[in-house]
């Protein structure tokens, strides 16, 4: 019996035996194969490569370098070698690398290979005890701050366009002088175990590479200066434009400020310490104005303003003053001299014939320029005038007015509005300047033409829209509709743009008023509608080929041949060569929302489809296209700082990746949301 059941357990042990082999030979008949099993292909990926190497231990002691993937990320020990890559100690790099899965590897060893692609960067950073030179700029004035204890601070920045900030420590042998403007080169280096309270970086001169004296700081700067209102903080503390028809105006000078605030005059005193400022007590005549509904409201919301100042700063020629908690309250420009001629004037509003004077139509543009020679001309809206004037003293007399014979019927009115413009330009007897803006009056003092002088942009400032050319046989015309034929004037010489089907390039030479452009390579596809685009394309290059010299005004570029016969005409861009702050976004249930700040929600598109955006604490960059109206934002990049619960931050930025349309009414840009959500309502900071 014994030797019965050991035979069965004997058999039973075999069994087993025998199922674990076959099971183990099933599994491996499964695994076995990988040679007839599709490999995964090399895929390329972005890595950033830091500017140290480190020991570390992998399979024995050895120098790692850091990596990571995404330049928000920390960095990671990296054991393996990349193939192809000569590493150098100092520098930041990122570079693309393809990575594959490696056979078998060893034991110990990566199962990954990364292959250098190419090196998309390399950046110097200092590491303790090497140093790096730079160019740095340094600011004309010391300002309080607060580092170890209180303190002046140098303000600095690396770019020209860069904003200064505060900088704590000192650059060592260099003797700074407040009321100028430095370019140094300095050697930057690390600093090995910095005590607790100091910089980790030093700075030490290496040369002065420019010195420049500015103006004054403080009141040399507010005074001998007429500033007009292009920004005030209404009652409910948003800031808005002014009202078309108002004039509103300050002037600083000997500890007296006085001007016009939309209606009344007013007067009180003022003091200046450094870019500190208090106003009042203001008083002021006591008219009432009730046209334009709402004038005698914005006055006193300008008056209460300006008494409320604390602070004040002059950037890119405006006057920015701030409330004691740092708000900017009001902003002005400087009041340009008073002429008729030489200027692009927009119309605000006119008389309409019916005893009302409107605003043009949005979407509309209604101009004029007068010229030396009694000739005047611009834009009805739908066609393009011209008539001529006599002006003596403050009289003008303006006759018919001869236009294009262009139909409009988008958007709704426009011709109408275009046959009582021209109307109300004949009516006109007199004219009279309000600062920047030119009123025209009828024999009997009323206004029959309110415009504001137009912006004037620099030619690598913007991109340029075409809207007439010449086609070679004495003949002038305006572009195809659904065409868009583009130039782009760079600051490094080059030139591109669209030609209205293919692409092209080049280059150009500007002296004073000339102009010398040599076109190069161009794209050959051919387009078959809209109906004679191909032979616009080619007058138009034959066109910019002959271009000899240009005048811009305002926002009209005007080209010429060498026998001075105008060519091409192109119009500036709506969206570009403005920092555009974002006002309120009304949604189609009319709820508004608008940002605390305006100042810290703001907008710059530029001309090679990059856009710049600071939303609250955090900055964010992408891309953008246009399309006539039609607008489409990308943002791609942002910072992730954590804004204050009433931030609107996060809002903002998907408001824009919504952004579909836009607009441009005046100084005003709205942006149209998808679905219909509502409008943004932007304003040129």
């Amino acid at each position: 019996m014994n030797m019965n059941m050991n035979k069965s357990i004997l058999g039973m042990t075999l069994l087993i035996v025998v199922g674990i082999l076959l099971a183990a030979c099933a599994s491996a008949a499964e695994s076995e194969p990988a040679d007839q099993k599709p490999q995964a292909s090399p895929t390329e990926k972005s890595v950033y490569v830091g500017p140290i190497l480190v020991d570390c231990i992998g399979e024995g002691p050895q120098k790692c370098i850091f990596v990571k993937e995404n330049p928000e990320d920390e960095y990671t020990l990296f054991y393996d070698q990349i193939e192809g890559f000569d590493y150098e100690e100092g520098y930041e790099y990122n570079i693309v690398v393809k990575e594959e899965l490696v056979e078998n590897p060893p034991v110990g060893g990566s199962s990954l290979k990364w292959t250098l692609v190419r090196i998309e960067s390399k950046e110097p950073v200092p590491i303790a005890g090497e140093k790096v030179l730079k160019t740095i700029y340094v600011g004309p004035e010391l300002v309080d701050c607060v580092g170890v204890a209180s303190q002046k601070c140098m303000l600095v920045k690396e770019n020209l366009d860069d904003d200064t900030t505060l900088f704590y420590d000192q650059i060592e042998d260099f003797d700074y002088e407040e009321g100028y403007e430095y370019e140094l080169v300095i050697k930057e280096e690390q600093v090995e175990n910095p005590p607790a309270d100091a910089s980790p970086i030093k700075w030490t001169l290496v040369s002065v590479e420019s010195k420049e004296q500015v103006a004054e700081s403080g009141a040399d700067q507010l005074e001998d200066t007429d500033w007009v209102l292009v920004s005030y903080m209404d009652h409910e503390g948003v800031l808005a434009d002014p009202l078309p028809e108002t004039n509103t105006t300050a002037q600083f000078q000997d500890g007296q400020v006085n001007g016009n605030a939309g209606c009344n005059n007013f007067f009180g005193g003022y003091e200046v310490d450094g870019h500190n400022l208090s106003v009042g007590p203001l008083a002021s005549t006591e008219m009432f104005c009730g046209s334009p509904p709402g004038a005698m409201e914005q006055e006193n919301a300008y008056l209460a303003a300006l008494g409320s100042a604390a602070s004040f700063a002059i950037r890119g020629g405006q006057l920015l003053i701030a409330d004691s908690e740092g708000e900017t309250v009001l902003i002005y420009n400087v009041a340009v001299p008073k002429s008729l001629t030489g200027n692009l004037w927009q119309v605000l509003s006119y008389n309409n014939g019916k005893e009302a004077v409107v605003s043009g139509i949005i979407g509309t543009e209604l101009t004029a320029v007068f010229d030396e020679e009694g000739h005047l001309s611009g834009s009805a809206g739908c066609n393009n005038y011209s008539a001529a004037y006599e002006a003596d003293g403050e009289k003008i007399n303006i006759g018919p007015a001869i236009t294009t014979r262009m139909a409009c019927s988008d958007p709704e009115g426009i011709m109408e509005q275009e046959m009582e413009y021209l109307a109300a330009l004949e009516m006109a007897s007199s004219y009279q300047f309000e600062d920047y803006r030119l009123i025209l009056l009828d024999s009997e003092g009323r206004r029959v033409v309110y415009y504001q002088l137009a912006r004037t942009f620099e030619l690598s400032e913007t991109i340029w829209y075409l809207q007439n050319y010449f086609d070679g046989s004495e003949a002038i015309h305006s572009t195809l509709a659904g065409t868009e034929t583009t130039a782009l004037f760079n600051e490094d010489g080059s030139l591109s743009g669209s030609a209205g089907c293919n692409n092209y390039s080049g280059t150009y030479q500007v002296d004073g008023e000339m102009i010398k452009i040599e076109l190069g390579p161009m794209t050959t596809m051919f387009c078959e509608q809209p109906e004679g685009v191909m032979s616009q394309e080619a007058a138009y290059i034959k066109a910019l080929e002959s271009v000899t010299s240009y005048q811009i005004l305002g926002d009209v570029l005007a080209m010429q041949d060498d026998s001075g016969r105008e060519v091409l005409k192109f119009k500036a861009s709506d969206l570009v060569g403005y920092v555009w702050m974002w006002l309120e976004f009304l949604e189609n249930n009319d709820t508004m929302t608008q940002p605390d700040i305006p100042g810290n929600y703001t907008l710059e598109f530029h001309p090679d489809g990059v856009i710049n955006l600071q939303a609250d604490c955090n900055n964010a960059s992408g891309a953008y296209t246009v399309n006539g109206s039609q607008l489409d934002i990308e943002i791609m990049v942002t910072t992730l700082a954590a804004c204050p619960p009433e931030s609107l931050s996060e809002e903002y930025l998907q408001l824009l990746n919504d952004a579909v349309a836009y607009i441009r009414q005046g100084e005003v840009l709205f942006i149209d949301i998808m679905m219909d959500a509502g409008t943004m309502r932007f304003f040129p900071q």
